[in-house]
């Protein structure tokens, strides 16, 4: 009778650990970019630093269909110009997060942080 009961309990018990590791998948999440600007500023621009900045975005996938906002660095980047008035940060820190739920939800979130300026073009060739 033990032998009978010994292979699937082996069966369920990995059945366990799986289930388990794939519930506890590890998050991903880092700098993802460091840019000098989120707009070219050429030798002609000049501009004034407003001051910090910084904005988040949140998103969700179930499966691969968006649930929320399908492009997360891009609307935390228009965040963070639209809270500080300015035209364009310089400086600028991207941090993205994503967790995973048995490979099919997908939430990831997007920080973007910097400095913010108002650009005059063409401002240095007087």
């Amino acid at each position: 009778m033990k032998k009978y009961f010994e292979k699937p309990v082996k069966f369920i018990l990995s059945l366990i650990i799986i289930g388990s590791l794939l519930l506890l998948e590890a998050c991903c999440g880092g700098i993802t970019g460091i840019a000098p600007s989120t707009t070219p500023i050429t030798s002609n621009d000049t501009y004034t630093v407003i001051g910090p900045a910084s904005g988040s975005s949140f998103g969700m996938n179930v499966t691969f269909f968006p649930i929320n906002e399908p492009n997360p660095s891009t609307r935390a980047r228009e965040r963070a110009l639209k809270s500080s008035g300015g035209d364009a940060l310089i400086e600028v820190v991207e941090d993205f997060h994503t967790v995973n739920i048995v490979f099919i939800i997908f939430f990831y979130w997007t920080n973007v942080r910097g400095t913010a300026v108002k650009i005059q073009r063409g401002g240095a060739e007087q």
